[in-house]
């Protein structure tokens, strides 16, 4: 039977009995990163125009679901062997939910990661819960989320969607929240650390949503797959092939802004996904998965596959994007293309710790007619020419970079 984190009212008790002065201090400050993460919206009333937290509608209830009608495998990872994950799973790109992954992690069975627990050890450090308009991290305090998480009224309430490292000393310190959790022996395989924690793109994430929050519509970048363990609460999915197109899958042509809705998670499970459905008819339908994930379920999600997720109860979770044997060509051609400079480094790295995918990686570059050194010849030229057109131009600004080492928004 698999472990599962429940909450009930003591859990909140510590945070919703501060004074008056510290609850407004919280209203304020969640009012500020609410403007900034959500520009897009011209005032804080804008943020519960649709009334979804009045709503009844079912998608939104919290109510314990009936999985009667889901399409995917639920496997326990005590009973199913690696190489049978390997083969049923990863490598013919099949997504599928792991239980009892989570057992013995600290945030499970000690509780680590309950409201309670987090305002008592993180509610003076920062986590982050969006970003601005131009892409600056939108930071808050745990005491404050929490505050908000428990009160808030929002249609699509702000997230914490943070990759466990301390931007306040340089960004480089992991954040102590990190050791509440071990990698599931099933995804320990993490091929691009090879290149160092900071050159690779985000990788990690602590999530910690309210009620009617989540991601859209996407795919994971460079073709990484993921894994996604849920500690506490609920959350609903939905998962479209690969084959899917970006403007199917996005379905921007379906959103009705006359009624408000933007892409938000929820307007997209409530009003778009229904409507996608429709329009592409049964045999789109039938292609796409939708389930429930419950506390110490971990979802596996292939490369390419299009997914969204909606917080349909107040839900606390950690994921991981990697590259793995499995996935490595479609990796190694997603990173070849998009991080050149990341893609050098790896593949030199590889040819020392791991001879036989470098190989893998030659042969895809051959078919391709792709040369690193061709590449590099490419990207000096180019690097060149910056420098020259910045030299006869107004002075950079020191924070400029080449595009190919900038961090990948996620």
């Amino acid at each position: 039977m698999t472990d599962r984190v429940l909450l009930d009212e003591g859990d909140w008790k510590s945070i919703t009995s501060s004074s008056p002065s510290s609850a407004l201090r919280s209203v304020r400050v969640m009012e500020a990163a609410k403007t900034r993460a959500r520009g897009d919206l011209d005032d804080l009333s804008e943020f519960s125009m649709q009334k979804h937290a009045q709503s009844t509608h079912p998608i939104l209830s919290t109510v314990q679901p009936c999985l009667s009608e889901e399409k995917v495998a639920r496997e326990d990872i005590n009973t199913l062997t690696f190489d049978d994950f390997i083969e049923r799973y990863e490598r013919r790109s099949i997504p599928c939910i792991l239980n009892n992954a989570a057992v013995d992690w600290p945030a499970v069975r000690d509780k680590r990661w309950t409201p309670k627990a987090l305002y008592e050890k993180h509610r003076h450090r920062k986590f982050r819960c969006g970003e601005d308009d131009n892409g600056k991290v939108v930071n808050v305090k745990m005491k404050h989320f929490l505050r908000y998480m428990k009160s808030q009224q929002d249609d699509a309430p702000l997230y914490i969607f943070d990759s466990m490292f301390d931007d306040e000393i340089g960004g480089k310190t992991p954040c102590p929240i990190k050791e509440d959790y071990t990698i599931p022996s099933f995804f320990a395989e993490d091929l691009l650390s090879l290149v160092g924690e900071h050159r690779r793109p985000p990788y990690r994430w602590f999530l910690l949503g309210p009620r009617r929050s989540g991601t859209t519509i996407h795919v994971d970048p460079l073709s990484t797959s993921a894994w996604n363990t849920l500690v506490y609460g609920l959350k609903r999915w939905v998962l479209m092939p690969p084959d899917v197109a970006k403007e199917v899958a996005k379905s921007d042509d379906l959103v009705d802004k006359e009624q408000l809705e933007d892409n938000e998670s929820v307007d997209y499970f409530l009003k778009i996904l229904p409507r996608l459905k429709k329009k592409q008819g049964e045999v789109f339908s039938s292609r796409i998965i939708e389930f429930f994930q419950f506390p110490g379920e971990t979802v596996f999600v292939p490369s390419n596959w299009w997914h969204a997720v909606l917080n349909v109860q107040d839900s606390c979770a950690v994921t991981h994007n990697y590259a793995s044997s499995g996935n490595f060509d479609r990796v190694w051609l997603a990173t070849r293309t998009e991080r050149r400079g990341m893609a050098r480094k790896w593949l030199r790295v590889l040819r020392k710790e791991r001879p036989e995918l470098a190989r893998q990686a030659d042969i895809l570059n051959e078919r391709d007619h792709w040369c690193e050194y061709e590449e590099r010849r490419k990207h000096s030229i180019n690097k060149e020419r910056r420098k020259s057109t910045r030299n006869t131009s107004e002075p950079a600004s020191s924070e400029s970079s080449d595009s190919e080492d900038e961090e990948v928004a996620v």
